[in-house]
């Protein structure tokens, strides 16, 4: 247990030409624990200005005192920092470095590569209001100055911070706190004093008067300890820090005062309307009581020692024997404060890259991608794994249902196609009939060949009936008259062939042919004479199912209908098809008779036709 304690322990030094001051305590959650308090004046063999002279003194100072921390922070004087006051509009505090040494690099006395650059926030720091900052900067071979005394010493420097800002945490936790009054802080020093306006627990002024007020080193007997009348107990050991104040100096006094008035004057140059609410002095110098004295006289207002009781929890007495430890107290209690609200040269507040702002960043992010996993799962698990359940199940219904679906499309695909078969299907007996109602007379025109045909149509389960007509004319414009009556008769795609002389020296001198799509339709023969406007007469042809009862089918010829496809051609039967079907059905059409192929080629006639009529 005193392991874990011990290394809680933090030791705070300051000095100043004459003497050391070193507070070894304890923080705590409300303040801190003193533990010890020692002031050591410095030997006229040892030079404060030599780090390894003063570091060794200090060091031999820490172990007469029984001190086993090496844990320190330190302090720099007013005199040797730039200080400056910036206000800064409302920003976060990871940027706020980068505007601070941005304003502060330009109105450095030397180079900022020189400069040792941190900040303090006054008061609190809200992200969203503008803010005032103490703006600090030392040179880099002064810090170097202090890290060498603390190596010589053997200690550990933990922070290296302001002595006025030292000054005002000390105040105020000796306070309670500044108000909105304004506060005078003298701080006496033997070669130096700081003089601080604070109010509202803000430094608003600070400067350092340099003059010497005629004080002795104070001599150490054989003994080890220090002549003197001054209180001594278990946890301050000191060296007669109080003077009568019979033994002041008036003159030292005096200077002091004007030092005092004139740095308030200088405040006043920029708030015409300030006055003192409170006169707080410190400092072992034994000058300090007469001081307050005048002070409180001249500025008409209260004023007072510096006295940490409260602080502390000591009583009056024990606290006089702490005046001169304003500084090294404010370091000690001033440790546990917020990293904005303190000074630390040795590890100033520098600028935020990008890449550090994305790393301060991921611990946020992954918390906030844990709490995201989380709801995903308890959504998951409440919600959606329900629904998917039911949509397993759904999906297993469906698919049965796509099995069935498939069977009834299978079946209705047959189905379509069966009708679209029987649809397609043509009665070619009725189809010749027509063809033949329209074939010009045999002295114009007689055919060669006969094509019909059902030819399977692309995406779709119909079959296309085709006609192809070879045949041979006496004159040329027959083809263009024969395909006319047939686009009259409801073939569709009539195409005329080309009519080319066949060289012969018979009446039928050209060859050609023509096509055409058979429609699906009951067929009406038209007969040549109402072709010719003489007159016409027309007999509806039999469907497929009436065949039989055909003349031709009573002499035990049926009729053909092909079920693919159906070639049949006609020689001059065709035309004396064509003159029966004329006669009412007088008479009866030649019998087409089909050859090996599927079809007939008839001769050519040897003879003209006859002029007494058509046969």
């Amino acid at each position: 247990m005193a392991i874990g304690l011990s290394s809680k322990k933090i030791l705070a030094v300051e000095w100043d030409l004459r003497s050391i001051r070193m507070v070894l305590a304890r923080p705590k959650a409300d303040g801190v624990e003193l533990l010890k308090a020692v002031s050591a004046p410095i030997p006229s063999t040892v030079s404060a200005e030599d780090a390894a002279s003063l570091g060794a003194f200090i060091k031999e100072s820490i172990s007469s005192a029984r001190i086993g921390v090496t844990r320190a922070i330190l302090c720099i004087p007013r005199d040797q920092v730039v200080l400056n006051t910036i206000n800064l509009p409302p920003t976060p505090g990871e940027e706020m470095a980068a505007l601070v040494q941005f304003q502060v690099s330009k109105e450095l006395p030397f180079a900022a590569e020189q400069a040792v650059l941190d900040f303090a926030v006054a008061g609190t720091h809200d992200p969203k209001a503008p803010c005032s900052v103490l703006a600090t900067a030392i040179r880099r071979e002064l810090l170097e100055f202090y890290q060498n005394v603390a190596s010589a010493a053997g200690l550990t420097i933990e922070r290296v911070g302001l002595r006025p800002l030292a000054n005002l945490i000390a105040l105020t936790a000796s306070t309670g706190g500044t108000g909105p009054e304004l506060t005078l802080l003298v701080d006496v020093g033997p070669h130096r004093t700081e003089i601080d306006l604070i109010r509202g627990g803000v430094l608003v002024f600070s400067r350092a008067a340099s003059m010497s007020v005629g004080m002795e080193p104070a001599t150490v007997n054989e003994s080890g300890e220090a002549d003197g009348t001054g209180y001594q107990d278990s946890r301050i050991i000191s060296g007669g820090v109080d003077r009568d104040p019979v033994e002041a100096n008036p003159q030292a006094v005096s200077a002091l005062l004007v030092e005092v008035i004139r740095s308030f004057e200088a405040f006043r140059a920029t708030e015409p309307s300030a006055s003192l609410d409170r006169i707080v002095v410190a400092g072992s110098s034994g000058l300090e009581p007469q001081l307050a004295q005048m002070l409180g006289a001249r500025f008409a207002t209260r004023a007072e020692l510096f006295s940490p009781e409260k602080a502390l929890g000591l009583s009056a007495e024990r606290a006089r024997e702490l005046r001169g430890f304003c500084a090294a107290l404010g370091l000690a209690i001033g440790h546990s404060h917020d990293e904005l609200a303190l000074i630390d040269f040795l590890h100033p507040k520098r600028p935020v890259t990008k890449r550090e702002l994305r790393l301060k960043k991921v611990p946020s992010a992954v918390m906030a991608a844990i709490l995201l996993i989380g709801s995903i799962y308890l959504f998951q698990t409440k919600y959606v794994v329900p629904l998917r359940d039911e949509i397993r199940a759904l999906e297993k219904a469906q698919s049965k249902l796509k099995v069935e679906e498939k069977l009834v499309r299978e079946f209705a695909e047959k189905v379509d196609a069966l009708e679209g078969w029987i649809e397609s299907e043509q009665h070619w007996p009725s189809v010749i009939a027509a063809l033949t109602a329209v074939f010009p007379p045999d002295r114009e025109a007689y055919a060669t060949r006969l094509d019909l045909e059902l030819v399977p149509v692309r995406k779709s389960v119909k079959r296309e009936a085709t006609a192809k007509i070879k045949f041979r004319t006496a004159s040329l414009g027959t083809v263009n008259e024969l395909a006319e009556k047939l686009r009259a008769a409801g073939f569709e795609n009539v195409v005329p062939g080309k009519e080319t002389p066949t060289g012969g020296r018979d009446v039928y001198r050209n060859d050609t042919g023509i096509d055409a799509i058979v429609p699906q339709k009951k067929w009406s023969v038209v007969s040549a004479t109402d072709a010719t406007g003489a007159g016409a007469t027309q007999e509806e042809v039999a469907p497929p199912e009436a065949a039989s009862q055909t003349p031709g089918a009573s002499k035990g010829e049926p009729a053909r209908s092909g079920s693919g496809s159906a070639k049949e051609s006609a020689g001059s039967g065709l035309d004396s098809g064509a003159d029966a079907v004329k006669a009412g059905g007088a008479g009866k059409a030649d019998e087409v008779r089909p050859g090996a192929a599927g079809r007939a080629n008839l001769p050519s006639p040897t003879r003209p036709p006859s002029t007494g009529g058509r046969s």
